[in-house]
Protein backbone atom coordinates (compact mmCIF):
# COMPACT_ATOMS: atom_id res chain seq x y z
CA UNK A 1 0.00 0.00 0.00
CA UNK A 2 2.97 2.49 0.53
CA UNK A 3 4.39 2.09 -2.41
CA UNK A 4 1.07 2.84 -4.14
CA UNK A 5 0.63 6.14 -2.11
CA UNK A 6 4.16 6.39 -3.13
CA UNK A 7 3.57 6.52 -7.16
CA UNK A 8 0.09 8.77 -6.62
CA UNK A 9 2.47 11.61 -4.64
CA UNK A 10 5.04 11.26 -7.75
CA UNK A 11 1.93 11.40 -9.72
CA UNK A 12 0.41 14.34 -8.36
CA UNK A 13 3.78 16.52 -8.14
CA UNK A 14 5.06 15.11 -11.98
CA UNK A 15 1.85 16.58 -12.86
CA UNK A 16 1.57 20.22 -11.54
CA UNK A 17 5.33 20.48 -12.94
CA UNK A 18 4.27 19.53 -16.31
CA UNK A 19 1.14 21.87 -16.10
CA UNK A 20 1.31 23.96 -12.85
CA UNK A 21 -1.79 26.04 -12.57
CA UNK A 22 -3.65 23.80 -14.95
CA UNK A 23 -7.11 22.52 -13.47
CA UNK A 24 -6.67 19.28 -11.60
CA UNK A 25 -3.31 20.02 -10.74
CA UNK A 26 -1.74 21.02 -7.55
CA UNK A 27 0.23 24.23 -6.39
CA UNK A 28 3.53 24.67 -6.91
CA UNK A 29 4.08 24.94 -2.64
CA UNK A 30 2.24 21.52 -2.76
CA UNK A 31 4.50 20.02 -5.28
CA UNK A 32 7.33 21.05 -3.24
CA UNK A 33 6.03 19.40 -0.09
CA UNK A 34 4.95 16.39 -2.20
CA UNK A 35 8.15 15.87 -3.59
CA UNK A 36 9.69 16.22 -0.25
CA UNK A 37 8.10 13.86 1.84
CA UNK A 38 8.55 11.30 -1.12
CA UNK A 39 12.25 11.84 -1.16
CA UNK A 40 12.67 11.49 2.77
CA UNK A 41 10.85 8.95 2.47
CA UNK A 42 12.67 6.87 0.04
CA UNK A 43 15.92 7.75 2.12
CA UNK A 44 14.55 6.82 5.03
CA UNK A 45 13.41 3.29 3.23
CA UNK A 46 17.26 3.36 1.94
CA UNK A 47 18.81 3.22 5.22
CA UNK A 48 16.43 0.36 6.73
CA UNK A 49 17.60 -1.76 3.69
CA UNK A 50 21.38 -0.61 4.77
CA UNK A 51 20.69 -1.54 8.11
CA UNK A 52 18.66 -4.78 7.51
CA UNK A 53 21.80 -5.55 5.31
CA UNK A 54 24.64 -4.18 7.82
CA UNK A 55 22.79 -6.64 10.77
CA UNK A 56 22.56 -9.63 8.65
CA UNK A 57 26.24 -9.62 7.34
CA UNK A 58 26.89 -9.28 11.27
CA UNK A 59 25.34 -12.11 12.16
CA UNK A 60 27.30 -14.10 9.50
CA UNK A 61 30.19 -13.15 10.20
CA UNK A 62 29.21 -13.65 14.22
CA UNK A 63 28.50 -17.17 13.40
Amino acid sequence: MIPTLWRLGLLLALRSRVRPGAPGTLPATATRVILGVWIAALAVAALVVVACVALLVWVVVRA
